[in-house]
């Protein structure tokens, strides 16, 4: 071989590497696009689930729960009740503070303890007591009970302050013996009544307790029957 025809030669096997070189680089792109174009709609779909997910509630509560109802002053409640100041001091011995969170309903519905009290009340003439005394405010009228939250707190006051002249009645009577005439002594008041409603309130015997606090004599349960 001359020196001529093997420069020619070299030539064309470099040419040759080159061309071999270009013919791979294609096919390695020809086959990544076709992967890539293989595995686009499953991208796609992995995608769109988390383009359309819902975003999660702010931390601190639902995005739709209703707040609580705020309590209300006792003493707008006292205002509209006409309660004396020993009334207000025993109702704000009851609801522990000078705001009234009801403890008779629960929601817009008496609970069971509030249905109970409300029938006490109004059969508060079994003890020759006047009802039309103790239901007192909004418990006066046969209505629904009310939906706002403001006025479920003076239907629920209502309740308690009834509930509280119902009970220093029926154990300690209405009537001053000095009033009548007699030379006895008033009695004094031996039992914290907005205490004793609370506590019989918490372990659900109000009927019970209210009852106890009859005159526990015979001739007096035979008046009842």
């Amino acid at each position: 071989m001359t020196r001529r025809q093997a420069r020619t030669s070299h030539r064309d096997g470099r040419w040759r590497r080159v061309g071999l070189r270009a013919v791979a680089a294609l096919a390695a792109a020809a086959l990544a696009l076709a992967l890539a174009w293989a595995l686009a709609p499953r991208l796609r779909l992995s995608v769109a689930p988390l383009e359309n997910a819902s975003l999660p509630a702010p931390s601190g509560g639902h995005l739709h729960d209703d707040p609580s109802p705020a309590p209300q002053p006792l003493d707008d409640v006292v205002r509209a009740l006409g309660a004396s100041p020993a009334e207000r001091a025993a109702l704000l011995e009851f609801y522990g503070g000078p705001e009234v969170e009801p403890q008779w309903l629960s929601d817009a519905a008496l609970t069971a303890d509030g249905g109970e009290l409300r029938d006490l009340l109004r059969g508060a003439g079994r003890h020759g007591l006047e009802p039309a005394d103790y239901l007192v405010g909004p418990l006066a009228t046969a209505g629904a009970l009310p939906a706002a939250p403001g006025s479920r707190a003076g239907y629920d006051a209502a309740l308690t302050l009834g509930a509280l002249r119902y009970m220093r009645d029926l154990h300690l009577g209405r009537v001053d013996p000095r009033a009548l005439g007699l030379d006895l002594d008033p009695w004094r008041e031996p039992h914290a009544f907005p205490v004793m409603l609370r506590d019989a309130l918490a372990a659900h015997r109000v009927a019970t307790v209210v009852h106890s606090l009859a005159p526990p004599f015979a001739l007096y349960a035979q008046l009842l029957d």
